[in-house]
């Protein structure tokens, strides 16, 4: 079969459509959705607790956290919020702005600001001293942006110090 000069034309308009259109879809797979999707399978733990500065009524913390990405695929986290706890007892808030991106079966170390109130972070020290061990809960949710929308990934760490 045979096709004419107009019809070929069409068969090549739609035919090369398609093609920007896979591409498209190609893009935005591997931009957008295989990250989000790797991001919520992102293990999180403590790393570290760094005293930033201490005022008249606040003290201001450094927790490092330490992402691990189990996925093939690379993971992204746009924002990350949390609330920590030492033995069941509200610290304080947390709070980070910066992207960060894991690489696929990789680690990456992310550094949060966290602001306790002077008095909460005294009784904290002051129990600690009590010996015996003690467990920190950081709860929270990461927030990964997408065009149009945003996906909150909840989250929960729990570490014993000793």
């Amino acid at each position: 079969m045979v096709l004419g000069a107009g019809r070929a034309r069409k068969a090549a308009k739609i035919l090369l459509a398609l093609a920007v259109a896979a591409v498209a879809a190609l893009y935005v797979y591997q931009n957008f959705v295989a990250p989000t999707l790797a991001a919520q399978n992102l293990e999180i733990d403590l790393e570290d607790i760094r005293v930033e500065s201490v005022g008249l009524t606040t003290v201001k913390l450094d927790l490092v956290l330490s992402l691990y990405n189990p996925n093939p695929t690379p993971a992204a986290l746009n924002r990350l919020d949390y609330d920590i706890y030492l033995d069941d007892n509200y610290l304080g808030h947390g709070w980070t702005t910066r992207r960060v991106e894991v690489p696929p079966y990789g680690h990456a170390l992310l550094d949060t600001e966290l602001e306790l109130r002077l008095g909460k972070a005294l009784e904290a020290a002051l129990n600690a001293l009590g010996g015996g061990g003690h467990v920190v809960t950081i709860k929270g949710v990461m927030h990964v942006d997408l065009p149009g929308a945003t996906i909150d990934v909840p989250f929960e760490v729990t570490k014993s110090l000793s």
